[in-house]
């Protein structure tokens, strides 16, 4: 396992110099006889700004190359073919061969593609910036997805989603999942142990970015990215105790994370240095005129999970309870806040799972699952309450984590359909991860225990698409027929339209 010195010198590198360009000891290697091609995981861009993004991809190498710095040759190309940007970077042995490239200095709002080389082997991809703060924004097309349990499922959704054209892809967590392979039901195989250790996590990266699906979605936009539970292991939050996962198997979890999603070394570095079992992963995002996006981190800074009494009945739940922990809260109170006189026609919080009540009839603090916001409902209501004060009634939630799709109002009191709706929620299902077992009459029970809940899907796995405009957005919920079917089609399950005025937010099925 890299040392957390080791680690920590390679993330100053890279953050400082993460093109390599003008790094006096990058390997002056001649990779010109590469028998195999070593961008077999493929390549992704992530974290847009203003003016750059994240270029990703991990190095497969033969043996003799394993234990070496390698150099490889990166451009940016503009979409008329002329030349952007170029350089070199370095696939560091000590972090899995992953490259990192922080791109800066590029237009604002502007596609482009990227390519990487190594040998005589090249792989491109697409990525796009940002539109500026003040850019007059009418339209931008978003997919959000979570939870793609390999052997559950093939990944068949993300073949329908390349041909729906997002803009920019909004992944909610649980790219993998650390467990052993179902003994039953799975719709393909794999060996793997459960996930413990570096090695173990590298592993399991390998074998989900091998996918062609998976690499097609990346390949073709920015990726919007942040995690939940299973990148580390189940129902984890730093404030088990240990009941859960080693302080070892933490860090080897966030490192193996780093070496393989497109994100910013800075994230890492700011803050492991002070605390070795954070990584900073809630962030803003501006899409000129039209859109605020907040991007939380549910999982890191939570409590603990509840406690059980002595005849497993859960005990009450404490107003104090907090899900995103005081900074992270902070943060968002004051990014909501900053961003307010800016008057953009939409704010979206993005986050792992379900937020809206799924224990309306019994109340808050009552019957919850504990691993939703409802076991954290005090906390909740502030984050209505922040939107509340303001006078905006614009708020969407997406999230993911419950295999289901889930779509509600948001009301001032999220117990009282009486007060004024200011949101809404559209909680997806997942990529391929199976749900609980239910049936119709559980599905109809929910609704009538919850009238703030529009629609349920717990049957199909699959997506949702939001087309973003000024004054309303459009969000299809798109479903896979049968997700262990790897060529299976890909229908729309359900369309909504929500409208945005001065008067009222209002929501409607299509």
């Amino acid at each position: 396992m890299t040392s957390r010195r080791s680690f920590l010198a390679l993330l100053s590198i890279i953050s400082t110099n993460g093109c390599g360009s003008n790094n006096k000891n990058i390997p002056q290697n001649n990779h010109a006889a590469l028998s195999e091609n070593p961008f077999q995981l493929g390549v992704s861009s992530g974290d847009p700004c203003d003016d750059g993004f994240v270029i990703w991809s991990r190095l497969c190498l033969p043996d003799e190359y394993n234990k070496q710095d390698v150099e490889i040759w990166w451009s940016i190309e503009e979409e008329n073919n002329e030349l952007a940007q170029s350089g070199k970077a370095i696939a560091y042995n000590s972090l899995s061969h992953s490259i990192h490239i922080e791109v800066s200095n590029l237009k604002n709002n502007c596609w482009y593609i990227y390519k990487l080389k190594l040998g005589q082997f090249e792989i491109q991809g697409r990525a796009r910036t940002l539109p500026g703060k003040n850019f007059n924004l009418n339209h931008i097309r978003l997919a959000y997805a979570s939870c793609q349990r390999w052997e559950d499922g093939f990944y068949s959704a993300y073949q329908q989603m390349v041909l729906d054209s997002p803009d920019y892809v909004v992944f909610l967590g649980d790219y993998i999942y650390e467990y052993n392979c179902r003994k039953k039901g799975a719709a393909r195989q794999h060996h793997l142990r459960k996930a413990l250790s570096l090695q173990d996590y590298r592993d399991r990266y390998t074998l989900y970015k091998s996918d062609p699906n998976l690499q097609k979605i990346h390949a073709f936009c920015t990726w919007i990215i942040t995690w939940d539970d299973h990148e580390v292991s189940n129902n984890y939050t730093e404030k088990n105790g240990g009941n859960y996962s080693s302080t070892r198997q933490i860090l080897s979890a966030y490192q193996a994370y780093y070496e393989n999603m497109p994100i910013r070394a800075g994230s890492i570095l700011k803050w492991l240095g002070i605390r070795i079992k954070e990584v900073k992963l809630y962030r803003a995002y501006h899409f000129g005129s039209l859109l605020s996006m907040f991007v939380l981190d549910n999982r890191q800074y939570r409590d603990g999970v509840i406690i059980f009494d002595n005849n497993k009945k859960q005990l009450a739940v404490g107003e104090d309870r907090t899900m995103l922990g005081k900074d992270q809260l902070s943060w968002l109170r004051l990014s909501i806040e900053k961003s307010l006189p800016e008057n953009r026609k939409w704010n979206f919080i993005a986050q792992q799972t379900r937020f809206t009540p799924s224990n309306y009839i019994d109340g808050k603090g009552r019957n919850y699952n504990i691993d939703t916001w409802d076991a954290f409902y005090n906390e909740r209501q502030k984050i209505v309450d922040f939107f509340k004060s303001s006078h905006t009634e614009n708020l969407v939630i997406i999230g993911g984590d419950i295999h289901k799709n889930w779509v509600a109002e948001i009301h001032e009191d999220l117990y009282d359909l009486k007060t004024k709706t200011i949101g809404v929620e559209f909680c997806g299902t997942s990529i391929s991860s199976l749900p609980e077992r239910t049936n119709n009459k559980k599905i109809k029970k929910w609704l009538s225990d919850n009238p703030h809940c529009l629609f349920i899907n717990e049957k199909y796995r699959g997506y949702g698409m939001i087309d973003i405009y000024p004054s309303e957005i459009h969000v299809r919920l798109k479903a896979v027929e049968n997700a262990k079917n790897p060529f299976s089609p890909v229908i729309t399950l359900a369309e909504f339209k929500v409208k945005n005025t001065q008067e009222k937010m209002t929501i409607q099925r299509v």
